[in-house]
């Protein structure tokens, strides 16, 4: 199974190496029986060697202060799948015995609109579980901190105070607008069973969401001076690239400034540049020169 999911030879024999791995691939393949994707069943490999590396498959009873241990050191939004995959998988193998917890407030309405999203809206495994799983810690945070006791008393306050709550844990703003969708899906789907009160799904704002956000704004001062380093030649491309970096790179210059730019705007008896401004007024500045940087121009 584990050659279906990871191509790099590396990656496949620290899988392999890792303890339980018939057990494993017998999980993995129970899952992709249910339709699971390569996707889905690549992450549950992960989550298993997580769980198999712990050393919690070897004890006779897990408690849920032992899970807690094994997922501490990772984020917010990967302990709960964590946690889950370790549960299905124990009783999947029929051991170790998982210590009984009591019946938690909110899994009736969980079990429920489970079900819908399996048989009346067709979603996959992997999204039921990834919203079960974001859906379980709000709940346990309603019922243990603010003592909500039916779904009723839910109001859109608990709601914005969650988000915040997870925010100010590290949550980036794409995790929270997953957040906001599995909420809104189930407060809609509460509305409809008459659980809460109407109106509350929409009110449920995402937050926004930008193009190419997750690019550096540039690169870091030793990625610049690698660049530089590589036009670190006497030829003349080399020369001419390594001072048109330079003005970028240390001045900060727009490319029409850099391409604007004569030799008459270089004046090396007083160490000054001349730089005519594109955008505004059409003015001359004048930026000192650095030591050296005459000489590279």
């Amino acid at each position: 199974m584990h050659e279906n999911l990871f191509s790099y030879p590396a990656t496949l024999a620290v899988y392999r190496s890792t303890p339980l791995l018939s057990q494993r691939e017998s999980f993995l393949c129970h899952c992709a029986a249910q339709g699971y994707t390569r996707t889905g069943l690549a992450k549950i490999a992960w989550l298993l060697r997580i769980v198999a590396e712990s050393g919690l498959p070897k004890q006779r009873l897990v408690r849920r202060a032992d899970l807690d241990r094994m997922a501490q050191d990772y984020c917010e939004s990967t302990r709960p799948v964590l946690l889950h995959a370790a549960m299905q998988w124990f009783a999947f193998m029929g051991k170790p015995r998982i210590e009984a917890n009591a019946e938690e407030r909110f899994s009736g309405e969980l079990v429920a609109f489970e079900t819908f999203m399996r048989e009346e809206r067709g979603l996959s495994p992997m999204t039921i579980l990834t919203r079960r799983e974001q859906l379980h810690p709000f709940f346990t945070r309603l019922a243990r901190t603010r003592r909500v006791r039916s779904l009723q008393e839910v109001t859109l306050r608990h709601i914005d105070r969650y988000f915040m709550e997870q925010s100010q844990h590290g949550w980036s703003r794409a995790s929270l607008a997953t957040l906001a969708g599995t909420l809104r899906s189930f407060f809609y789907y509460a509305e409809a069973q008459r659980w809460c009160r109407s109106g509350l799904a929409a009110a449920i704002d995402a937050p926004r969401l930008y193009a190419l956000e997750g690019l550096p704004r540039g690169p870091d001062w030793k990625q610049v001076q690698a660049l530089l380093a590589r036009t670190d030649g006497d030829d003349p491309v080399s020369i001419r690239d390594r001072a048109v970096m330079m003005l970028l790179a240390i001045y900060g210059l727009r490319r029409a400034e850099v391409a604007a730019l004569c030799l008459e705007d270089l004046d090396f008896e007083n160490e000054l540049i001349r730089i005519t401004r594109p955008k505004g007024p059409r003015k001359n500045n004048f930026t000192f020169l650095i030591a050296g940087f005459g000489h590279t121009v």
